[in-house]
């Protein structure tokens, strides 16, 4: 080849433009304004980080949102430099005490781009960072100040748990009010109930009473008319003798549950008056009553003879319950344990079988009875007379464990007398 021929050759090719590194064309000035003109009208903070994940631009939206560590934002820095330099600033509260590991994770959803994220920075406000890898292998990101939006879903999610606070509310205030109205039906039935029976049993006391009357004198007229004979008769007529007594017994325990009478309360010395009670009680035999009286000086305002037919109506019912079944080890006992606190407190234990737990919540119920005899007034008397003296009752049991009576008395009634 001829040297002009080389000369027009190399001219030729001095003349074209170098095309830039990749194959593409260099953009030329007036089209590399117009894209920085682009990123920058962009309102949330843009960024682009080369293949190498090194900074290569953000625009002025980006540099604002952190301003603290803006610095940082220059051609080559490392992506991991300039967060760790965020991390040094304390820009993320979340990654207190834990920066390596919160930064680890942090460096791999950077790496995926694959999805976006929320973070808060340390002056309240919050952002969403979004990410996404480009075709040159650089990754393109995002950020979006979220803060009014998280505001916004705070606010909503108050309103929302204040509707679901006042719905519960509502709906506790009308469950309760449903248990006010079933409490207040239950009771006017029972008080309905009791009103007929008081009335029956006024009727039938009436006109039992004379016949009752009339057998008994009859029964006495024949001990004295048979004289000397009247040992063959002993037997018969004790036992007719004793069925009257029964019944007009029963007939009592009828009036006074549905016609009650006022307490008549007076100061007494509670373990005193309790050891009164005791030693006249009697216990089959076999049967340990054991007492535990720790409430020495107290004085309590007690109706004493109606009070004395609840510890008496206690004692008997354990009394029946140990007898009516083999105790547990061997134990045939009922102990009766007095103590003071806030309140005065009265416990019989047994070492009874125990109550089953189906029969357990209707104790109290009037004329409820497992027993073949009685009433079924026995513990709602008891119960009635409690409350007449403004304490309550409670009744523990456990199957071949026993059961425990619990009375509480307000210690206002009571005073410490002085020793």
């Amino acid at each position: 080849m001829t040297g002009r021929n080389k000369a027009r050759i190399g001219r030729k090719r001095s003349g074209r433009p170098r095309r830039a590194a990749g194959g593409a064309r260099r953009a030329s000035p007036a089209r590399r304004t117009v894209l920085l003109d682009a990123i920058e009208s962009i309102p949330e903070g843009f960024v682009i980080y080369d293949a190498d994940d090194r900074f290569v631009m953000c625009n002025e939206a980006y540099r604002y949102l952190y301003a603290e560590n803006a610095q940082a934002f220059v051609p080559g820095a490392r992506y991991e430099d300039i967060m760790r330099t965020a991390l040094a600033l304390g820009r993320y509260p979340e990654a207190a005490g834990r920066e390596e590991e919160w930064l680890a994770e942090w460096m791999r959803m950077h790496r995926e781009s694959e999805a976006s994220t929320e973070s808060q920075l340390k002056d309240g406000r919050w952002v969403l960072v979004s990410e996404r890898r480009m075709p040159n292998g650089g990754i393109a990101g995002l950020r979006i100040d979220i803060t009014a939006l998280k505001a916004m879903q705070k606010s909503l999610s108050e309103s929302r748990a204040k509707i679901n606070k006042m719905a519960e509310d509502l709906e506790r205030r009308v469950e309760e009010r449903t248990r006010e109205l079933r409490t207040a039906q239950d009771e006017l039935l029972k008080k309905e109930r009791l009103s007929v029976l008081g009335q029956l049993t006024a009727t039938v006391a009436h006109e039992l009473r004379n016949p009752m009357s009339a057998i008994r004198n009859t029964a006495y007229a024949i001990r004295e008319a048979a004289g000397s004979d009247a040992v063959r008769f002993e037997r018969p007529l004790a036992r007719l003798e004793r069925s009257v007594s029964r019944c007009e017994t029963l007939i009592s325990e009828l009036l006074e549950f549905t016609r009650p009478k006022e307490a008549q309360r007076r100061p007494l010395r509670l373990d005193d008056w309790m050891n009164e009670v005791l030693d006249e009680q009697k216990v089959p035999d076999g049967i340990a009553l054991l007492r535990r009286l720790g409430a020495p000086g107290v004085q309590v305002a007690l109706d004493a003879e109606r009070f004395r037919r609840v510890v008496i109506n206690l004692i008997d019912n354990a009394a029946q319950a140990i007898q009516g079944s083999d105790a547990p080890g061997g134990a045939r006992r009922i102990t009766v344990t007095t103590s003071v606190s806030e309140f005065i407190d009265l416990l019989v234990e047994d070492s009874g079988p125990g109550i089953p737990a189906d029969v357990l919540p209707r104790v109290f119920e009037p004329l409820f009875s497992t027993k073949s005899f009685g009433t079924g007034l026995g513990l709602p008397t008891v119960k009635q007379i409690v409350e007449q003296h403004s304490g309550v009752i409670a009744i523990a049991s456990e199957i071949g464990r026993g059961t425990t009576v619990h009375i509480r008395l307000p210690l206002p009634q009571a005073q410490v007398a002085v020793a």
